[in-house]
């Protein structure tokens, strides 16, 4: 069969282009490769111009729609994706697609600075996934059997410990030397200690493995009776720790069900331990550098009790009403931190002037917050300073941002980008729409304006159908739904929320829908209500009917629809204008051996 010039196919109504276009393909670019069925995954299924699709790319598209997102026939029907007719008609849609991203290359698009850091913006990210994936997840996924009964075994383990946190690292060294040359550990505690004391009052408290943080966990369960800690840094501060004593506790069996639970803590302690080795090695090789005085400078300037939300409003506090960092003068140009984010430029470094101009201009979210207390303030701006731009250097080090699969993603949202801009500036309609349009378009369309009936009112959740049974016959004789839903519900939810049901739609579906529908007035009780688990019993307390809205409650709604129709029909006539400008030509021998949509929801 020779390849042949393409059709345009049937769309789903009421869906703009553009927006079916977006369904289509603003979806992830898969990291794992997607071949075809009997037909090679490479294979070349449509040409657009210089533009080529692959049987890989049309099913890795049409393997993510959903059933409502698939094109339908001039009958409004899905098309079926195992027919050739149905292939074409998916098919065209990736040719619109393709026609539009060639034009806007074509006028340059692709070139301009905002779609040029989209681009580099998504690179940077699945990058940073793809090296996350490879460097930390994969090699730490495997977890054996005697992984589980190691765990299970730790688990079974309690230790009490003395602890102080300090600001500080030097702090902490220097209190450690205290507690090694013999001093009592809480005089020492009272002089360094920045923190809260334990449960109890004092600087001790009890640890269950497992019930901390992993790198926290790894240092105290890696410490012998009587031995004290090097400082361990959390987002609290750097503890020193002594371990007083270790004694067994009860655990649970070791089911299946705690066996798979112990599996995944596991897995997801080596990856947090993993991730946080890689950090530290990438600081320490970009020679990464914190100021710890200058730190204390900047912490003691925060705004005090500075909020996230407005107390009245619930609202984002307005960034102008935010207080600025507050540094003396002479400060603003010490020494705060330096990284070399790329091995071959000198550092980037910052001074606490430099860092009080960024946070001045920082909204509420992105502050650290003194109620934090210094270890978070560190954290945090270790954490966006630092820690999210070494990652993207690490990426871009070892390659990721080059990689095929990362170059397709970046490649495919510039695209959308360019596709969007090309949408917004070169489709242009007559966007005033007259009242006679407006009636005219009414008159054809009112039917799908149409309110549905509702039915609303009370609904109690029961164990059996007994227990039901008593509860219709309580609420027959007029016991209040408070006082059914205390002596016969079993659904706390249900209790709190005094058994109300909001209005349910005539279209809605479900058995609670249905025990509405058949009671015939407000205020009838339901038999007992057969449920996938469990009955129930209804009350019908409010009736709203069908009705037909009035244009006036929709007007800009239709006005909008009509304009999207006019967006359309413009674009058609120029993909038409690009058909020709970008030749478009269909392998149909190729194009007949990629999967249905069936197949490939199935295969998934």
């Amino acid at each position: 069969m020779t390849p042949s010039r393409i059709q345009r196919s049937a769309r789903p109504a009421g869906l703009a282009l553009l927006s079916l276009l977006c369904a289509a393909f603003l979806l992830p670019v898969l990291l794992a490769g997607c071949g075809g069925g009997d037909a090679d995954g490479d294979s070349v299924i449509l040409t657009v111009g210089d533009r080529e699709v692959t049987a890989a790319y049309y099913e890795l598209k049409l393997g993510k729609l959903a059933r409502e997102e698939l094109p339908v026939d001039e009958n409004g029907e899905t098309v079926d994706t195992a027919t050739m007719a149905g292939k074409k008609a998916f098919l065209d849609v990736i040719t619109n697609k393709e026609l539009m991203a060639a034009k806007a290359v074509d006028l340059g698009y692709g070139s301009s600075e905002s779609v040029m850091g989209i681009n580099n913006a998504v690179r940077e990210v699945e990058g940073g996934k793809l090296m996350h994936l490879d460097l930390i997840e994969t090699p730490t996924a495997k977890v054996t059997e005697q992984d589980v009964l190691d765990y299970y075994e730790m688990s079974r383990q309690e230790r009490r410990l003395m602890f102080m946190i300090c600001d500080m690292e030097q702090d902490a060294l220097a209190a450690r030397e205290r507690i090694l040359a013999g001093d009592p550990w809480k005089e020492v505690a009272d002089e360094f200690n920045t923190g809260s004391k334990g449960p109890a009052g004092d600087y001790s408290f009890v640890v269950h493995y497992g019930q901390t943080s992993d790198d926290f966990e790894e240092a105290v369960f890696g410490l012998e009776v009587g031995e004290v800690s090097q400082p361990v840094k959390t987002i609290y501060g750097f503890w020193i720790l002594r371990v007083e004593a270790v004694r067994d506790i009860d655990v649970p069996e070791l089911t299946d069900d705690y066996r798979t639970r112990i599996e995944s803590t596991i897995r997801g302690r080596r990856i947090n331990l993993a991730r946080q080795k890689f950090v530290a090695e990438s600081r320490e090789r970009h020679e990464y550098k914190m100021d710890e005085e200058s730190l204390r400078i900047i912490y003691d300037g925060l705004p005090v009790d500075e909020l996230y939300l407005d107390p009245e409003t619930k609202d984002p506090v307005d960034q102008s009403l935010l207080e600025p960092l507050k540094i003396d003068r002479k400060d603003l140009n010490r020494f705060f931190m330096s990284c070399r984010l790329d091995l071959d430029k000198e550092p980037e470094s910052w001074t606490i002037g430099d860092y009080k101009n960024l946070f001045d201009d920082m909204n509420t979210f992105q502050r650290p917050k003194k109620n934090t207390n210094l270890g978070g303030v560190r954290n945090k701006i270790e954490t966006d300073m630092v820690d999210r731009r070494l990652l993207v250097s690490e990426a871009r080090e070892r390659g990721y941002l080059d990689d095929p699969r990362v170059i397709a993603q970046g490649r495919q949202r510039s695209e959308q980008a360019m596709i969007t801009r090309l949408h917004d500036e070169v489709v242009k309609i007559e966007e005033f729409v007259t009242p006679e349009q407006l009636s005219a378009f009414w008159d054809e369309h009112r039917e799908e304006y149409k309110v549905s009936e509702t039915r609303s009112g009370r609904i109690i959740y029961c164990a059996d159908q007994s227990v039901a049974a008593e509860a219709a016959a309580a609420a027959r004789s007029g016991s209040s739904w408070k006082e059914l839903l205390a002596s016969y519900g079993q659904n706390k939810q249900n209790i709190a929320n005094e058994g109300v049901v909001e209005p349910l739609p005539a279209h809605a579906t479900g058995q609670v829908r249905d025990a509405f529908f058949s009671l015939a007035a407000v205020g009838d009780v339901s038999d007992p209500v057969a449920l996938d688990s469990g009955f129930a019993v209804v009350r019908l307390d409010e009736i709203t009917p069908e009705r037909m809205k009035e244009l006036s409650e929709v007007r800009e709604g239709v006005a909008e629809r009509i304009r999207r129709q006019r967006k359309d029909a413009a674009l058609n006539e120029l993909l038409d204008e690009w058909r020709q400008e970008f030749p478009v030509v269909v392998n149909e021998k190729n194009l007949a051996k990629v999967r249905s949509w069936e197949e490939l929801t199935a295969a998934e």
